[in-house]
């Protein structure tokens, strides 16, 4: 029995030990990752307080992803952090074309198309501003 609890207090200790090289290997990529996500989501104008909102957790943690530290369930979080972005990002992009077509269709009012057949049957365009 006791060599039991030996091996498992040696098993529990390489176990942390492995976890911990592991991290120290991938901290990088999580900083870069974090950072990333953390820049598309200034260029978008959000806040990490609505970002963590939609995704559903603490602003805290998502702080934590954005500087690459260890988070539980890190795969789903940056998925989730992505989408957010995504979809915003889609918003902003139609409310840009929206804008451009009212710009456009205040120009068009703005101006009458004539187009007149002449006696070789060639197409003339002509713009009348009002």
């Amino acid at each position: 029995m006791r060599m039991d609890l030996v091996e498992i207090t040696i098993t529990q200790a390489e176990r942390r030990k492995a976890q911990q090289q592991l991290i120290e290997r991938r901290r990088a990529q999580w900083c870069e990752e974090g950072a990333e996500l953390m820049e598309r989501r200034l260029n978008t104008g959000l806040t990490a307080t609505y970002v963590a909102r939609q995704m559903e957790i603490d602003v805290k943690r998502l702080r934590r992803l954005e500087r690459g530290e260890p988070v539980k369930q890190a795969y789903l979080l940056r998925k989730s952090y992505e989408n957010v972005l995504a979809y915003q990002e889609k918003v902003l992009k139609n409310e840009q074309l929206a804008a451009e077509v009212a710009k456009l269709r205040s120009q068009l009012h703005q101006t009458n198309v004539i187009v007149e057949v002449n006696a070789g049957l060639f197409l003339e365009f002509r713009l009348h501003r009002r």
